[in-house]
């Protein structure tokens, strides 16, 4: 519980600062203007997501994450790369100052650590250790390529923010098998910074990351990948990283080698990143990003599974994956082939059923699906046997549902994203926190209880979105990286995990997105019956955990 309510502290941390950060853009000049060209948006955006995203994450890791030599290293190229990032926003540096910041937050790391890759795994059955002369470059090298691969992959509203949020999972989910409970704690805490930060960033985008955000987010995966597959105890591949942060690297290298073999400078903007040439190909903003979400996702899987392998199965599993990936928009480019989009499907459902009946099952679904959802979560929640550690983590359940209150007076428009994910978070600690005991009230058992909850409610939720063609879901590239992120939870090849019976928090959490999603965009008032009753389901939470 302790590393989820650091990841809560760094959302809420990161949701109250992005708009007020984003007055101090017109004032400071840090407007994205569009081009027509390179860049997709349409009107001046702020760039200072940034800053709200650096406070969502640096300051939550000062205070949880234990301030060993490592961390300390960490924190201070963090550091100086904010200051970097933030210069470069505001004054739009060159890329050779830019460098010359990120080579001193890198060395600063290796100084103050006394670290470097000194190890490249076992190679065809030898051990390839490495000498200070060959292994402190190849640091350099790394850390600078990948806090750029992550700059350049944001391109498009939510990419690298989602991208960055399947890298620091992996490396959470590796660190949590090695028992690296630090490098879990702070991989958790930027994740939480990015679920707040992408509620604005998803498209339409009203805030962009910037080189603050970007640039200390690729720092960040480039030290905690290596610190994991670095460590002296650890069993995993010491080329991991490849797979880990795969995309982004691939991206990065493909065009800047085609820049130089056309003789253009590798660093010079251009048009030639992967979502570009997706979008040339016919595919829509929301269905490019999807796309790469789901390359990353595959690499991400293979990471996953061949965690202790030598290290040329993982290098071979890149090259595997990068070369189709590299021709599919050369070969389209080349026969002018486009992606087809999906024709309109459904029209004329309510004159076939009746315009009555037509709105009266979308009425009826939509009542029934507010009110299951509200008993359904408050029952649970006196249903749940409490898994807190100390007293004060109780305590911070019934902070959030004070904050999400706050929201409501201090600034409205945060209200409805507050109980989205008090929603989200009440969900999952019910389904994590209710499995193998009985239901209140009821001597029926729970996982029973799950089946037929979630199981309704999906059913109800189907028949909902297929009579009114989806319409009313209005997803974000967000509402998919989550469900993909669900959805791919049953499948992780982590024996440690199989005692949360993930598969049954995946189903519960995938109908909970989507019918929070569909409740809240339909709801005329703020106050309703299923707010109400996740501020209700978050006191009895915390009243379960303080009484014992």
């Amino acid at each position: 519980m302790f590393a989820l309510f650091a990841l809560i502290l760094a959302f809420y941390i990161t949701v109250i600062l992005v708009p007020l950060t984003n007055r101090l853009a017109p004032v400071f000049g840090a407007l994205d203007q569009p081009d027509g060209q390179r860049k997709i948006h349409r009107v001046p955006t702020p760039r200072t997501g940034g800053i709200a995203l650096a406070g969502g994450i640096l300051v939550p890791v000062w205070l949880w994450v234990p301030l060993t030599l490592p961390f300390k290293a960490f924190f201070t190229g963090a550091a100086i790369i904010f200051i970097v990032g933030l210069l470069d926003d505001l004054f739009q540096l060159d890329y050779k100052k830019k460098f010359l910041g990120q080579f001193l937050a890198v060395t600063a790391v290796m100084i103050i650590g006394k670290f470097y890759v000194s190890d490249l795994g076992m190679w065809f059955g030898y051990e390839i250790p490495l000498p200070p002369w060959i292994g402190i470059p190849l640091t350099i090298l790394f850390l600078l390529g990948i806090t750029n691969a992550i700059n350049l992959a944001d391109g498009l509203d939510g990419l690298a923010g989602g991208l960055c949020i399947f890298i620091f999972g992996c490396i959470g989910l590796l660190a949590y098998v090695q028992n690296e409970m630090a490098i879990v704690v702070c991989c958790l805490i930027i994740v939480g910074a990015l679920l707040g930060f992408l509620r604005y960033n998803t498209f339409p985008a009203t805030v962009f990351m910037g080189d603050t955000g970007s640039q200390l987010l690729g720092f960040s995966a480039g030290v905690l990948s290596l610190y994991l597959t670095q460590a002296e105890n650890s069993a995993l591949a010491r080329t991991l990283p490849l797979l880990i942060i795969g995309f982004p690297l691939l991206d990065m290298v493909s065009v800047m080698a085609e820049r130089m073999v056309e003789g253009i400078s590798p660093f010079l903007p251009d048009n030639r990143h992967f979502h570009h040439r997706l979008l040339k190909m016919g595919a829509s903003h929301i269905a490019s990003v999807v796309y790469i979400y789901i390359l990353q996702g595959g690499m991400l899987f293979l990471a996953l599974y061949l965690r202790y392998y030598p290290e040329e199965w993982i290098c071979l599993a890149f090259l595997l994956i990068a070369v189709p990936i590299l021709l599919a928009p050369w070969i389209s480019f080349r026969f002018g082939w486009k992606i087809g989009r999906v024709s309109s499907w459904g029209e004329g459902w309510a004159d076939v059923l009746g315009r009555n009946t037509f709105e009266r099952v979308q009425r009826g679904c939509l009542g029934a699906l507010s009110f299951l959802l509200s008993v359904g979560l408050v029952w649970l929640a006196l249903s749940s046997v409490p898994r807190f550690q100390s007293l004060w983590e109780p305590l911070l359940f019934w902070m959030v549902a004070l904050a999400a209150i706050a929201s409501y007076w201090i600034r409205r428009s945060l209200f409805p994203n507050m109980v989205r994910f008090s929603l989200y978070l009440l969900g999952f600690y019910l389904l994590f926190s209710t499995q193998g005991e009985r239901l209140a009230f009821l001597p029926v058992p729970i996982h029973i209880y799950n089946y037929i909850f979630w199981g309704g409610m999906a059913l109800i939720l189907a028949v909902y979105l297929l009579v009114t063609r989806f319409k009313d879901l209005g997803v974000s590239t967000l509402d998919y990286l989550l469900l993909l992120l669900v959805a791919l939870i049953p499948f992780l090849p982590m024996e440690q995990i199989r005692e949360f019976h993930p598969g049954t928090i995946a189903g519960g959490m995938i109908v909970l997105l989507w019918t929070t999603e569909v409740i809240l965009r339909n709801g005329r008032k703020y106050w309703n019956l299923i707010t109400v009753s996740a501020l209700v389901g978050f006191i009895v939470v915390g009243i379960k955990g303080i009484s014992g």
